[in-house]
């Protein structure tokens, strides 16, 4: 699971729902949740009232495949390297 990928945690009332960015499945909501929004607030003690969408995927092992694969991708310089890999993806994702 990672955060601006496949969870999310929003202002309340900011969204009625969101998408997962690894594998596009609706995600699961939690509304109001009061907690640590991130390492920072973590670490702060800092907790605050927010809506939690987390994709309902997270712990499969696919979604964690197609979600190490994007990370890659995104770090890759390579064009050439970048296509083959989002094609692999597409399978990953394709195959659920």
């Amino acid at each position: 699971m990672l955060k601006g990928y496949d969870c999310f945690f929003l202002t309340p009332g900011m969204f009625d729902k969101k998408t997962c960015k690894v594998c596009g499945s609706t995600c699961d909501v939690q509304k109001d949740v009061t907690g640590y929004t991130g390492f920072a607030s973590a670490m702060s003690k800092k907790m605050t009232i927010h809506d939690q969408f987390v994709c309902p995927h997270v712990q499969e092992e696919w979604h964690k495949k197609a979600l190490k694969l994007i990370q890659d991708i995104e770090e890759c310089n390579s064009p050439t390297i970048k296509k083959i890999m989002q094609t692999d993806l597409k399978t990953i994702i394709g195959t659920k």
